[in-house]
């Protein structure tokens, strides 16, 4: 083969690299902005006073619940007093949140076993994978089963 063909063979491998695993299928630059969850009242038996005090709980903690997808594939979450900031890492219609830092401390140093935040901190820890909504207006988080929860979504907000 010809230097020009090697040549030729070479920018037709890295086009199909690019177009396959670079920064288009990873951008998260048509998320930029925040996002707020709308939550949907789980099922609760009314006759349970503690599934209505879980229920109060749940809506409390994510009434302030948001989501603030930033250029070069940044977030920041909110959740009540909790702040999570970390990468975003996009492939077609799937948007991984991977933790950097709990309340402002990088994870792997905030390993505090006395923390008061200690169970959220946890929590914080785990990647969280979302699934862009058809429109772009809406990210549903993905349980760990891979299927959507029904119970929770983001909806973009507008200026």
């Amino acid at each position: 083969m010809t230097k020009l063909g090697l040549f030729a063979v070479a920018i037709a491998l890295a086009s199909v690299l690019l177009a396959i695993g670079g920064c288009g299928s990873q951008n998260c630059d048509d998320l930029i902005g925040t996002w707020k969850i709308e939550r949907k009242p789980p099922k609760v038996d009314p006759n349970n006073p503690f599934g209505a005090l879980a229920e109060g709980f749940g809506n409390m903690l994510t009434e302030a619940m948001t989501l603030e997808i930033k250029p070069e594939n940044k977030y920041t979450m909110t959740l009540a007093f909790f702040t999570v900031e970390g990468t975003a890492k996009r492939s077609g219609n799937t948007v991984i949140l991977t933790p950097e830092k709990f309340m402002g401390m990088e994870i792997n140093k905030s390993k505090d076993k006395d923390s008061s935040a200690l169970a959220a901190k946890d929590d914080a820890e785990k990647p969280m994978t979302l699934q862009v909504g058809g429109d772009k207006s809406t990210l549903t988080i993905l349980l760990d089963n891979g299927k959507p929860d029904d119970q929770a979504v983001f909806k973009r907000q507008t200026e």
